[in-house]
């Protein structure tokens, strides 16, 4: 899902998460929150920060501290940390709660962990050149494997018609203001979008007032194959 071009000052969600433990070391399948600065021109003046979770192969990556530049304050929660309560396909549903949002007086980016919106560090505003005023929010998931190998799973691997606990959520979705207030999305300012909708679903709720509040659904088993010339 994809907020329509405008200005945003940070996002926050419920993401369900689904554990993958048969993934390849080249593979990796993600679900997150992007705010994205420049998102209306070129690719190379994009600048985007991302917070969710992810699910892959590799023992190292950019999704850890050996980035630099993600300065953490919390004691208990930091990027790259094991998340080891999963859902269970057809059974128990289990979430975390991310929320990114600009400091109105210092301009410096935070990460929040849990319905307390715990902090957990920030982004420094030098490390960007084009989040002064971010002009889309993206909320999804991502797979990727390497060039003729099969893509990974998205989600719970399974697509959104089978339904509540047995495929995978964004819940409670909300953008921030200026003022670091939360608010739900118009249903006439977000785009759901599939970009390979024979491998991984989506579909959405519009209604903020719902329990759980402005929500979408999203994933698939995945398997679509980049093929490269040899």
């Amino acid at each position: 899902m994809k907020t329509t071009i405008g200005e945003y000052y940070g996002a926050s969600a419920k993401l369900i998460v689904y554990g993958f433990p048969n993934i390849k070391v080249d593979q990796s399948t993600i679900s997150q929150i992007w705010v994205l600065g420049g998102a209306a021109g070129p690719l190379d003046e994009v600048n985007a920060i991302q917070a969710g979770w992810n699910a892959d192969g590799y023992d190292t990556g950019c999704y850890n501290l050996h980035c630099q530049g993600f300065m953490v304050v919390s004691r208990d929660f930091s990027p790259g940390m094991e998340i080891t309560q999963l859902s269970t396909y057809g059974g128990i549903q289990k979430s975390i709660d991310i929320s990114i949002f600009k400091d109105p007086e210092e301009g410096n980016w935070w990460l929040t962990y849990g319905e307390e919106r715990s902090l957990v560090g920030y982004w420094p505003k030098e490390l960007f050149n084009n989040l002064e005023k971010p002009n889309r929010v993206d909320y999804g998931g991502a797979a990727y494997s390497p060039y003729n190998e099969p893509s990974p799973p998205m989600g719970s691997g399974h697509m959104p018609y089978e339904g509540p606990n047995r495929t995978c959520y964004f819940l409670n979705i909300k953008l921030v203001n200026k003022r670091n207030q939360l608010y739900s999305p118009k249903s006439n300012r977000v785009r759901l979008r599939s970009t390979k909708p024979d491998y991984y679903g989506i579909d959405g709720n519009y209604d903020s007032w719902y329990p759980d509040g402005y929500k979408f659904r999203y994933g698939g088993p995945g398997g679509y194959t980049r093929m490269k010339d040899v």
